[in-house]
């Protein structure tokens, strides 16, 4: 978990090669991935290995930053791992509320009759 590996020829022969993988690499953002993807120069793997180099600054300051916050907060912590949940509950309790302002007929009445008031001095 905490330790990675990579395959490399050497030699002539394959060697395994482990370095630490840091704790702050679980809080890689899927969106930074996809959009490294979506703008990576695909002609070679040079120019792929030079523009990862490039960003790679970036990346790791944004996953850091990600990690430090989620360490000294509870509620960022939660909030990062369960963001799509609370986005799905806050639509939810969005609907129901306006369906419950459509569904009282008073309001609608009083709400229609101010917006389309005949006798309207103001």
């Amino acid at each position: 978990r905490y330790v990675g590996y990579v395959e490399v020829c050497w030699d002539g022969q394959i060697q395994q090669v482990s370095f630490p993988i840091p704790p702050y690499a679980n809080y890689f953002k899927a969106a930074s991935r996809h959009n490294f993807l979506q703008t990576v120069d695909l002609d070679g793997p040079e120019k792929r290995m030079k523009q990862l180099a490039k960003e790679s600054f970036d990346m790791i300051s944004e996953m850091k930053s990600i990690y430090e916050n989620a360490r000294n907060s509870t509620f960022y912590l939660f909030m990062h791992r369960n963001l799509s949940s609370v986005k799905q509950v806050l639509y939810c309790v969005v609907v129901i509320l306006n369906l419950n302002l459509i569904m009282e007929p008073a309001i609608v009445r009083d709400t229609l009759g101010t917006l389309y008031a005949p006798n309207d001095e103001t």
